[in-house]
């Protein structure tokens, strides 16, 4: 057989979920892979962080019950790669 070289650019990526969505501000996030200290954060349009965290377990929920409802952004940011989701909060 060849050799089959893996792509690491986009690890966190595959396999990455969160849910549910739109939400009451109770979100879980699933990922794959897990290689390190993940950044987690939530920014309104106006790209003010409203909250930040880092993720260090394959499923971990964040509770965003305290902000209005509305649609805004989650990035998740590792050393490799970084993932930018919208998320609704639907009260």
């Amino acid at each position: 057989g060849g050799i089959v070289s893996v792509n690491k650019t986009n690890t966190i990526e595959k396999g990455f979920s969160i849910y549910p969505n739109p939400s009451k501000g109770v979100f879980n996030i699933q990922l794959n892979e897990l290689n390190d200290n993940i950044d987690l954060k939530v920014i309104n349009l106006l790209g003010q962080v409203l909250y930040s965290n880092k993720i260090n377990n394959k499923i971990s929920s964040i509770n965003l019950s305290t902000l209005p409802e509305g649609v805004y952004i989650l990035k998740l940011q590792s050393s490799e790669s970084n993932i930018v989701r919208r998320i609704n909060i639907q009260k």
